[in-house]
């Protein structure tokens, strides 16, 4: 046997890592051999993305403490930058970073951008770079989207434009942080087909996510992270297909008037039509599943009820039994939502007690000073979420998912009328989505009408008795439950 094929493609030993003054790695010591798959796990907060950041060479660790090497190309070290430069990455702070940049790619040239680790190309592509950008797109389903800029793309359009991107380079290793989050669960198998195809070309595979019914099948062992600390490695166990806690009582809200009335609403974002001909009601006392492939409209939906889009001309719209024009700021008086895309807009680097407290007025960043019932509701959430300890640090330096977790609590002190919930669950451990819907459960006792959009049917609770399906942009159904 080649004593190359012996050696570990990468190799921690005593890693420690320090964000700060903070030690948010300790002690870590692990090897990637080739045959070898690796799942990441951990609850939120336990170091995972840092984890892959580490492993990917994007992180730095702790000077003169541990050591970290890469094997890559075969017997002697690679470089750090040489090796970077076969390691596929994917995560969810990447995809938030492209779209903050408001890029003027297409979806192809985003993904040749892979080929060799940047942005813009310096120079034409080859034949050979150009069809592997075509196999892969025609893998993931996206070929005809190439040509489309990729500010236009759906959340889940985008997020397999990012794992071709990651698979571009034909990487020894790729790393995947959550990729699967946004994916509908057609597109989900399509990502494993391809992610299988990238294996049987030599790709090893080192991925996290708390949904272990999204691992990829060649996936063989498991490291398991609590508190910044290795707490077990090993073969990986059998895959435990989790659903969120769900206790089948009913909420018992009793249908009343209509919050929200669309009809024959059409949506435009830039020159594309998002929806078509839409005819739907929610009442108050009414909870919703939308459901629908990627691209289907379920965000453009969500954003128009929340007042960040408009009907074209010739659809209507009533609110609260009125077909007048209301402002933005009155809509989000009434209206709650948790998105990706909100997690875009705030930007403000406050404190997380204010970040929080900035929901009970719909503002970004605080403009009024909160009662002490606000206070004291603020408190009690951020106890129940564990996040109590990050009430004075700055939002903006909390990692991608504490600062997800603060903007979900953050949407769920107040009691709107209506809370959409637009896959606002994923990136989350078990534990923390059964405590999301105990929270939403309660509002919905409270009489808060609720819309949830996602692509984990396990994810939706008993209670919600009515599902609205969209198909490129139009009404495929609505399902009395």
């Amino acid at each position: 046997m080649d004593r190359a094929s012996e050696l570990p493609l990468i190799e921690l030993h005593d890693v420690r890592v320090m964000l700060g003054r903070r030690v948010v790695l300790e002690n870590i010591t692990w090897e990637l051999r080739p045959g070898q798959h690796w799942l990441i796990s951990g609850p939120n907060g336990s170091g995972k993305t840092t984890l892959l950041r580490v492993i990917r060479g994007d992180q730095p660790i702790a000077y003169g403490i541990g050591s970290r090497a890469y094997r890559l190309r075969g017997n002697e070290p690679d470089a750090l930058a040489s090796a970077k430069a076969k390691i596929g990455y994917l995560s969810p702070e990447l995809h938030e970073r492209l779209l903050r940049m408001e890029l003027t790619l297409d979806v192809r040239e985003l993904i040749l951008g892979g080929v060799r680790g940047t942005l813009y190309l310096s120079e034409a592509p080859t034949v050979e770079e150009k069809a592997r950008v075509q196999l892969l797109a025609e893998r993931l389903g996206i070929a005809r989207l190439l040509d489309d800029p990729m500010n236009e793309l759906s959340f889940g359009q985008l997020r397999r434009a990012l794992i071709a991107r990651a698979l571009a380079g034909v990487p020894r290793v790729v790393v995947l942080d959550e990729f699967a989050h946004g994916i509908d669960r057609k597109s989900r198998d399509v990502i494993a087909q391809t992610l299988a195809e990238a294996v049987r070309e030599g790709t090893a595979l080192v991925v996290a996510t708390h949904r272990r019914e999204e691992l990829p099948a060649a996936i063989t062992h498991e490291l398991r992270l609590e508190n910044g600390r290795v707490v077990f490695t090993g073969l990986l166990d059998a895959p435990v297909f989790a659903k969120a806690a769900r206790n089948g009582k009913a909420v018992g809200s009793i249908t009343g008037g209509v919050i929200v009335k669309l009809e024959n609403v059409d949506v435009f974002q830039e020159a594309r039509q998002a929806l078509r001909g839409i005819n739907w009601e929610i009442r108050a006392g009414e909870h919703w599943f939308v459901s629908g492939p990627n691209g289907a409209g379920k965000s453009t939906l969500a954003k128009l009820l929340y007042g960040r889009l408009r009907s074209a001309h010739g659809g209507r719209i009533e609110r609260d039994g009125s077909y007048e024009n209301v402002s933005v700021a009155n809509i989000r008086r009434s209206v709650g939502l948790i998105s990706d895309e909100e997690q875009l807009r705030y930007d403000w680097s406050i404190a997380v007690e204010d970040v929080i407290l900035s929901g009970f007025f719909a503002s970004v960043g605080l403009m009024s000073h909160p009662s002490a019932e606000q206070y004291e509701t603020s408190r009690r959430l951020m106890n129940d979420f564990g996040v109590e300890h990050l009430a004075k640090r700055p939002f903006l330096e909390l990692s991608f998912g504490q600062r997800r977790l603060v903007l979900v609590i953050r949407a769920l002190v107040r009691i709107p009328r209506l809370l959409i919930l637009d896959e606002a669950l994923n990136g989350f451990d078990g534990d923390v989505r059964a405590r999301i819907l105990r929270r939403v459960e309660e509002l919905a006792r409270s009489g808060t009408a609720v819309v949830m959009i996602g692509h984990h049917e396990g994810d939706i609770p008993d209670w919600i008795e009515n599902e609205l399906r969209l198909e490129e942009g139009r009404v495929a159904a609505i399902v009395r439950r």
